[in-house]
């Protein structure tokens, strides 16, 4: 290794598939773009982003020193999340998972009853999000 910097061995246990490894490789990278901080797989000599070892996919990235978050670190926390969840990509539907975009959204009478005073609130909450998101389809 270049620079002998200490990494993570990663073993993905089964089920396995292939191709949902290679798109979530590609996610983080493509999310690295714009958030640096991001550990991404190391590219082999040949540019694999991951490797098989009896039959199970292994792949290293960098080691990154951190810890648990505590209540206190609940703003860096908060700004860290807005930051990824900001990132605009171009990337197709992970193979085998529909977009939520194409889920179907549930009526509102199919809510447990638990949720009954809740009704009047959830109901505007989802008429906002689906003229909000009806309206980021039509001008993209």
């Amino acid at each position: 290794m270049d620079g002998e910097r200490p990494v993570v061995l990663h073993v993905k246990h089964p089920p396995v598939d292939l191709n949902s490894l290679t798109w979530e490789h590609q996610l983080l990278k493509e999310l690295r773009i714009r958030l640096p901080e991001i550990p991404v797989p190391l590219p082999t000599q040949d540019g694999r982003t991951f490797l098989l070892h009896q039959q199970r996919p292994v792949w290293l990235t960098p080691y990154v020193l951190g810890a648990p978050a505590a209540p206190s670190d609940r703003c860096a926390v908060a700004a860290a999340l807005g930051s990824l969840h900001s990132i605009k990509i171009d990337i197709t539907a992970r193979p085998g998972h529909p977009r939520l975009s194409d889920l179907p959204i549930p009526q509102i009478s199919q809510m447990p009853v638990a949720f009954d005073r809740w009704l009047p609130l959830i109901t505007r909450a989802r008429d906002e999000a689906l003229r909000a998101f009806t309206t980021r389809q039509a001008h993209p």
